[in-house]
């Protein structure tokens, strides 16, 4: 969840959300700004995404910003699919950016994301069949802002896992 930005929106439409990272500093800074915005309903966890705390636990939603490109499909979506209740939903975001650090899906595209997800139990909501196009501009500092284009996908969780 990063700084948490998106975690706090979603605190306006559910009852409770959790939100993880693997870096300690963003959490600590995400808490920060939920206790100074008032938010009470959010919980933060530094954690691999592979490997959650949340056992039994199932989930109305889970999100993803920029996640698939860096991690196995193979593990993540069986993962993310079996947090989820019936019928709800995987929401994901992803640049398909590869000029960043560590890429684990270096030929990842709209199309091979799309059939995965239906691969995995998934059906990909008719608005976001096909690649989306949204505008997004990330501060890097005072001076130094990075524009790039994100793909959104919707999928609700519709089967079993398909082995």
């Amino acid at each position: 969840c990063a700084l948490g930005l998106s975690t706090m929106e979603l605190s306006k439409k559910f009852s409770f959300v959790f939100g993880i990272d693997s870096s300690f500093s963003f959490m600590v800074e995400a808490k920060k700004k939920t206790n100074e915005a008032g938010i009470t309903n959010v919980e933060f966890f530094v954690c691999d995404i592979l490997s959650l705390p949340f056992k039994n636990q199932k989930f109305d939603l889970v999100f993803g910003l920029n996640i698939v490109e860096f991690l196995p499909l193979e593990k993540l979506l069986p993962m993310v699919h079996d947090l989820l209740k019936p019928h709800s939903m995987f929401v994901t975001t992803t640049p398909y950016d590869y000029n960043r650090e560590v890429v684990y899906n270096p030929h990842l595209d709209d199309r091979t994301l799309r059939n995965a997800l239906e691969k995995s139990g998934f059906e990909v909501t008719i608005k976001t069949k096909k690649e989306s196009f949204i505008p997004w501009i990330l501060k890097v500092n005072e001076r130094t802002y990075l524009f790039y284009f994100l793909d959104l996908v919707e999928a609700s969780k519709v089967s079993k896992h398909k082995h």
